[in-house]
């Protein structure tokens, strides 16, 4: 998934650099994880739960300034 969120970085105008480092991070987490078979459950459980929390701020983010586009469009 972060080779093609990496790739596809490109192809968007706007936040280009935040979806490239996106990716650049899940593609290292992903290598990281297929490198080392004995990496455990707990450091699985970790990684996935570091990407469940950033994902949530990103969509909390964008709730907001939704919120503001709506507040100037009324």
């Amino acid at each position: 998934m972060g080779v093609i969120r990496f790739v596809t970085a490109f192809d968007e105008y706007r936040h280009r650099g935040w979806h490239a480092l996106a990716g650049a991070l899940e593609l290292i987490a992903g290598i990281a994880i297929v490198a080392n078979p004995n990496i455990g459950y707990t450091t699985l459980a970790i990684l996935v739960g570091i990407g469940f929390i950033v994902n949530g701020i990103g969509l909390t983010a964008l709730g907001w300034g939704i919120r503001e586009v709506r507040r100037t469009a009324a």
